[in-house]
């Protein structure tokens, strides 16, 4: 049972001090770049010569997850993420150098804050903090994976996967917001047909902000050359999942 609650005027809690939250622990800007071939953090075969990345890093937070929320003009999805050493690693990718703005959130309580209003639980952990910057969901996107017994894969003389597949949501244009990508799934595909070489290709779903409008849709993420190994094959998914938070002020 809370002991403290504040609700707005429409009945919805904001602040419970049973409830816990996510605070920003690091926030900052990161640019993407070329990868190259034989990169340790996005590495496929020697071939693949396109295609661009960065890792940004934060200190572990021990006992808490972190995960990061971005936004950039360009399309760029968070592909995957580690601890290693103190050091929590967030890997970016996108097809061209982009410029990424990103905020890292943790559990409120490992984050601090110094706040003129905070608010504890029976077991005297911090579950508020008026000194932190809280995320603030604004919404949940499930991109789906296209039917692939209805819709051409790319790897088969097809158009691929059209437009059209794409998602997109208009927020306030008032505010400022970026998404965190919570499920990232890729597709592969490989055409080698009558060659001793095949094109290869790693498609990802990312997002990219026109404004207040977050834009979902695949790009490729990484393309070269392979060993060819027969005619052509693909595997993987495409699609992934999003929360929009609000960074207004962040």
């Amino acid at each position: 049972m809370a002991l403290i609650e504040v609700i707005n005027d429409s009945g919805s809690v904001l602040i419970d001090d049973n409830f816990s939250s996510y605070a920003i622990v690091t926030k900052g800007t990161a640019s993407t770049s070329f990868l190259g071939a034989n990169n340790q953090f996005d590495h496929y075969s020697a071939g693949m010569t396109q295609g661009c990345g960065v890792v940004v890093s934060c200190p572990d937070p021990g006992s808490g997850e972190c995960f990061m929320a971005f936004r950039s003009t360009g399309n760029v999805a968070m592909k995957y993420q580690w601890r290693s050493g103190g050091t929590m690693f967030f890997f970016l990718s996108s097809n061209a150098p982009a410029s990424v703005a990103y905020y890292i959130f943790a559990p409120a309580n490992l984050v601090g804050g110094n706040g003129i209003l905070q608010l504890f639980n029976a077991a005297g952990q911090k579950t508020f903090d008026s000194g932190l910057q809280y995320s603030r969901v604004t919404d949940f996107v499930q991109v789906y994976s296209p039917d692939p017994s209805v819709l051409p894969p790319p790897y088969m003389d097809g158009p691929g996967w059209p437009m059209p597949w794409a998602t997109s949501r208009a927020y306030d244009s008032s505010r400022t917001y970026a998404v965190a990508q919570i499920e990232q799934q890729d597709f592969w595909d490989r055409d080698g047909r009558g060659a001793s070489t095949a094109t290869i290709a790693n498609r990802v779903v990312g997002c990219r902000m026109s404004g207040s409008t977050a834009v979902f849709d695949y790009f490729l993420g990484r393309f070269g050359t392979d060993i060819s190994l027969g005619d052509y094959d693909a595997a993987g998914s495409l699609g992934a999942t999003f929360m929009v938070i609000d960074v207004t002020g962040y």
